[in-house]
């Protein structure tokens, strides 16, 4: 029998990633350079659309991918996920915070607050 394979929708943020020639550890190290910092396994999720950068992030990735934060957006599954994730709310500008502060606590936090995030939207 032939396991069934959960298909993922390709989405704007991955069309670009490819684009641009951006593996995921290479667009790791690319946000990192503007002192946002996400585990492989976050960049991973937004490619296959299981999870959305928050805005600011998104600022970032227009500036990396050089198109206007609009294009991010356009696909409005998208644009319905950041709104209905709540992007716009303290966790997300505590995670921003948290992102640009020293390596060793960053990691420690963004762990957290990704088994957070991932426990809570269940």
């Amino acid at each position: 029998m032939e396991k069934s394979r959960r298909k993922h929708k390709i989405t704007t943020f991955k069309t670009l990633r490819n684009q641009f020639g951006y593996s995921i550890e290479g667009m790791r190290r690319e946000l990192e350079k503007y002192g946002y910092f996400y585990s492989l396994s976050t960049i991973y999720k937004w490619d296959i659309g299981h999870r959305f950068p928050d805005i600011e992030t998104l600022k970032v990735l227009a500036k990396i991918f050089r198109v206007p934060i609009e294009t991010l957006l356009q696909n409005t599954e998208e644009t319905k996920r950041l709104i209905t994730n709540k992007t716009f709310t303290l966790e997300d500008k505590l995670c921003a915070e948290i992102r640009k502060s020293s390596s060793f606590y960053q990691k420690c936090l963004n762990l957290y607050i990704d088994y957070l995030k991932d426990n809570t939207r269940k």
